[in-house]
């Protein structure tokens, strides 16, 4: 079947396999490289579960070093393996997804194959689990010593009550050392199943070559069940409103974050509203707003960043900055959120900057797969007509959204120099 990317030059060719799995196909012969990468709807955060009777409640870290043991194979080491035809491999693992990704210019058709293959036929054993553990250790202790980490670990951890986003994607020491290839197994099975999982492709490859590879191999014949996933319901206050850390940082970071409920809005539509919600912040808080030009006039802080989070029914706003005027940064941002007025001068400014930047992506083949991944994980809908939400977006709802607006539910973390180091 074949779909367009609506107001762009972009056809996408979609199929559903018999044994459930969504392909996005995007063909491009003029580029020199082809990227294949397989996500599955299993991250960090899906920790507790039931199967059949019995609620499964796994160690934190479990998704992460699941997708280091699928690189295990009995022959070789995949990456190895694709390093011979100079084919680039490497794997990701968030609080909700986990990506595995391929990109090369030679043998797409072996490589393709050798990559679902690692993927849909594990391989674990006591050695392999216990050999990953050292390299895992290692991995966690870098990120434990890492400030802008240690800061997003503690944001997390004032933002959230209960939710196991408050725990680290790769779980402690601790956590990884009760960790066996029976633990792997059974994650593996119960989530790397073919209707939890989506496969692009993009770049310099044959369709019918890749489509007739994706029908006829014995390994992608896979049976689906459901999936049953356990999440305490969250709590609408924060966690804790105030931290003061110590860490390796020659200026002084912070984290000042909301917590909004999203419940409270008219527009029941997760992905429309939450792109009013970035248009707002967009507005007041980007490079080119009167914020920006405040802030960095009065040296209130080196540079700055604003995120933005989509946690269940929850939009969580976050402001990072090196400041050696953290009060002061922070109450510009609560003079901005105290009375926000926007114009329809305003809207039409962000609403044609959006839309420029949906027609930019259309060259960038990876990034048109990537949203599409990340829509099947966060919305379990794949948005290709962006351009037309964003036309549809409009003054009223946005006046709507801000009479809603509460701030109330927030966090402010102060990290210093620690001057012991």
């Amino acid at each position: 079947m074949e779909k367009k990317l609506k107001y762009l030059d972009e056809k996408i060719i979609y199929y559903k396999l018999d044994n459930g799995m969504l392909v996005y196909l995007l063909s491009d012969k003029k580029k020199k490289q082809y990227d294949v990468s397989l996500c599955v709807k299993y991250g960090s955060c899906d920790r507790k579960y039931k199967i059949g009777d019995k609620i499964i409640n796994d160690p934190a870290g479990l998704a992460h070093y699941l997708e280091h043991q699928l690189f295990t194979m009995p022959e070789e080491d995949s990456f190895n393996y694709f390093s011979k035809t100079g084919t680039y491999a490497n794997a990701g693992t968030s609080y909700f997804a986990t990506k595995y990704y391929i990109s090369g210019t030679k043998c797409f058709i072996k490589n393709l194959n050798y990559f679902l293959k690692m993927l849909f036929t594990p391989f674990f054993t006591d050695q392999s689990v216990a050999k990953e553990q050292g390299i895992i250790k290692e991995e966690i202790m870098m990120y434990d010593d890492t400030s802008d980490w240690i800061i997003d670990h503690q944001f997390r951890n004032n933002i959230f009550n209960s939710h196991p986003i408050r725990d680290k994607i790769a779980g402690t020491v601790d956590d990884i050392k009760t960790i066996t290839k029976e633990d792997l197994y059974r994650a593996y099975n119960y989530f790397y199943i073919p209707n939890n999982m989506i496969l692009t492709i993009c770049g310099n490859f044959d369709i019918d070559k890749t489509m007739n590879l994706l029908k006829n191999k014995k390994y992608l014949k896979k049976e689906n069940h459901e999936i049953i996933r356990i999440y305490e319901k969250e709590n609408a206050l924060t966690k804790s409103e105030y931290s003061e850390l110590y860490g390796n940082t020659a200026v002084p970071k912070l984290s000042y974050g909301f917590k909004i409920n999203k419940d409270k809005f008219h527009i029941k539509d997760n992905f429309v509203l939450n792109m009013y919600l970035n248009c707002i912040f967009y507005i007041l808080f980007d490079e080119t707003s009167l914020f920006s030009e405040e802030v960095y006039k009065n040296d209130y802080c080196v540079n700055y960043y604003v995120e933005h989070m989509y946690v269940d029914n929850y939009y969580i706003l976050n402001f990072n900055a090196d400041s050696n005027f953290a009060d002061l940064f922070k109450d510009t941002v609560d003079k901005y959120l105290k009375n926000i007025i926007i114009t329809e001068d305003d809207l039409e400014r962000v609403k044609n900057v959006l839309i420029a930047g949906e027609i930019k992506v259309s060259d960038n083949l990876q990034s048109i797969m990537n949203d599409i991944q990340d829509e099947f994980v966060r919305y379990d809908n794949i948005i290709l007509d962006r351009v037309s939400i964003i036309k549809k977006i409009n003054l009223k709802d946005i006046n709507q959204i801000i009479e809603k607006l509460s701030f109330d539910n927030n966090t402010f973390i102060l990290m210093l120099p620690d001057n012991s180091r």
